[in-house]
């Protein structure tokens, strides 16, 4: 990498926006808000089915209210209680629902290495979605253009490609029947941990 495309890429990770725990739009904590969100959505406590089917027209209701509209930042694209993370190219950001900030993953008991081990093991693949093939598109404001020069983005690729090459062999099996690829996390982790112990000692 270049130094002007790596200037860039440092710009971009420094810019990255984190959200944890869960989204503030709607607010959580007024209930007026909660109840003004919901209000097209209707429940009735004897059609289990149809709460479903309403639940569902709702939620692409509310996809199809964004249309032509400025994006609410404070949105996220998973609920809270979802066990997982996500990084949104267009937005810049990693976000960590509170579903993932618990056992397996992350305990405010736990030492550290497990801590950086399990949930940093997560933080550190949804980092590299920042700079991978798809992620690498976007720049520091989310905007979908080549901010790499063409040197950096030729090399990038070949780099890819060997690396694709190298672990098209290995499957490491993810309980789920899918496959784990862990080259770049480890590094991440393992450096991270590494200033984590140096600054705690």
């Amino acid at each position: 990498m270049d130094t002007t495309s790596a200037e860039a890429a440092a710009e971009k990770a420094t810019n990255i926006r984190i959200k944890v725990g869960f989204p503030l739009s709607p607010n959580t904590s007024d209930a007026t808000a909660i109840a003004q969100y919901y209000s097209r959505l209707s429940i009735d406590k004897a059609d289990f089915f149809g709460n479903i089917q309403r639940a569902a027209a709702f939620e692409e209701y509310l996809e199809w209210q964004k249309l032509g509209k400025q994006r609410d930042k404070e949105t996220w694209e998973m609920v809270p209680s979802e066990v997982n993370a996500y990084f949104n190219p267009p937005s810049n950001e990693i976000v960590f629902p509170a579903g993932i900030l618990q056992d397996p993953y992350f305990s405010k008991d736990w030492p550290g290495y497990l801590n950086y081990g399990a949930f940093g093991a997560v933080a550190a693949h949804e980092l590299t979605h920042a700079f991978d093939s798809a992620g690498r598109l976007y720049d520091q404001h989310g905007m979908l253009r080549e901010w790499w020069t063409n040197a950096t983005s030729e090399a990038f690729e070949e780099r890819r490609l060997c690396l694709s090459e190298q672990y098209s062999n290995y499957t490491v099996d993810d309980g789920q029947g899918g496959r784990v690829h862990v080259n770049g996390n480890l590094f991440v982790i393992y450096f991270i941990y590494h200033i984590y112990h140096l600054t705690s000692v």
